[in-house]
């Protein structure tokens, strides 16, 4: 089978999650014996550098953000013209949402939708720039639908009014962070709670900070340690004070994912209060470098997470101090949940995720 992965989120994207699946998914689905190609030709994402270059992709090593819809209209320029050529795709996986799909031979379509946050919760978002409205125009065009979990395929279906035949589960796979030559601290020496991403509106931060400040006991003898996203600023250093958050008791750390693994091998638990999540890849970061889960119950993470963590209600801050104070306070709770946790990991494999997408392919070819 011929497929052709397009160039959006590669435009718009140097890393991250969604583009890292497209790579892995791609290079997957060549060892399964498909000629799975990515047409990026200009682009500023870091997955593509050894993926690419045997595709003839150039990477823009800078590229400011407010320029992305120059970037997308140049390749889709370019791609027109390279489609007069005569390698053809069976099946087009669009790599994100568009109104602006670029022909590649009239094939089908397949889109993967990873969440439906914006729709799901619109207040966390103080701009809308246009993804509900791109969503909706691929998802009634594709031949074919893939969701990252069930949880994602019912929301797509009831707030898009998706026939769920049209919807194929597939999972994302996962790759185990390195083993870190080093330990990760805290200037205070106390251990720590550790948060890994973005920590605005739906991630839920202030949630955890309000937790941890409502219980003597943790806020004296535990550290919160956020990994990622923007260094802490003064407002959220304010808010962790009135929250009763000791002064030095927050702290931020950013780094590849080799500072990453040091971090969730150094944490005393890893602590996820997102308020949805199409799917999550944090926890399962987490159990390959064997460090306790505490997770909201919401969304996906039920799904995704399994058996392998201590859930909590992420609108309940008593709930959340609750299961926290529950995994530290038990030696052996901690143990048997880093056990789940490396078994929950063996359901997640990126081989697994390319046979289940080109069943999926499947579907879409089978279309009159």
């Amino acid at each position: 089978m011929k497929i052709a992965f397009d160039h959006q989120i590669f435009s718009i994207q140097s890393f991250g999650g969604v583009s890292r699946y497209a790579v892995r998914l791609a290079e997957y689905l060549g060892r399964h014996g498909h000629d799975a190609r990515i047409f990026a030709p200009l682009h500023i994402n870091q997955f593509l550098d050894d993926f690419s270059a045997q595709r003839g992709s150039i990477r823009v090593p800078f590229f400011p953000p407010e320029a992305a819809p120059l970037l997308l209209a140049t390749n889709r320029t370019i791609l027109k013209l390279r489609n007069r050529q005569t390698w053809r795709p069976d099946v087009v996986h669009e790599t994100y949402y568009t109104d602006r799909p670029v022909n590649l031979g009239g094939t089908k379509v397949v889109v993967t939708v990873h969440d439906m946050i914006h729709e799901r919760m619109p207040e966390c978002f103080r701009l809308q720039d246009g993804t509900t409205r791109r969503k909706k125009s691929s998802t009634r065009r594709a031949d074919h639908l893939i969701a990252v979990s069930k949880s994602a395929k019912n929301d797509l279906c009831d707030l898009f009014d998706v026939s769920p035949d049209k919807v194929s589960v597939v999972h994302h796979g996962f790759d185990p962070l390195p083993y870190p030559n080093r330990t990760v601290a805290t200037e205070t020496g106390r251990p720590f709670l550790l948060y890994v991403g973005q920590r605005h509106g739906y991630k839920n931060f202030g949630a955890l900070l309000r937790a941890v400040g409502s219980r003597p006991a943790l806020r004296s003898a535990y550290d919160i340690l956020a990994f990622g996203g923007r260094p802490l600023g003064r407002e959220e250093r304010s808010a962790a004070v009135n929250a009763g958050v000791r002064v030095d008791g927050l702290h931020h750390l950013g780094g590849d994912d080799a500072v990453l693994a040091a971090c969730y091998r150094s944490a005393a638990a890893f602590v996820y209060p997102s308020l949805y999540e199409g799917f999550g890849l944090p926890p399962l970061e987490a159990m390959s470098c064997e460090c306790p889960v505490v997770s909201s119950n919401t969304g996906s993470l039920p799904e995704v997470i399994g058996d392998a963590a201590e859930f909590f209600d992420p609108n309940d801050t008593d709930s959340i101090a609750h299961a926290v104070d529950t995994v530290l306070s038990d030696q052996d709770r901690r143990r048997q949940l880093v056990q789940f946790g490396l078994r929950r990991l063996q359901f997640f494999s990126w081989d697994k995720c390319a046979r289940e997408t080109s069943a999926a392919y499947d579907f879409a070819l089978a279309l009159r």
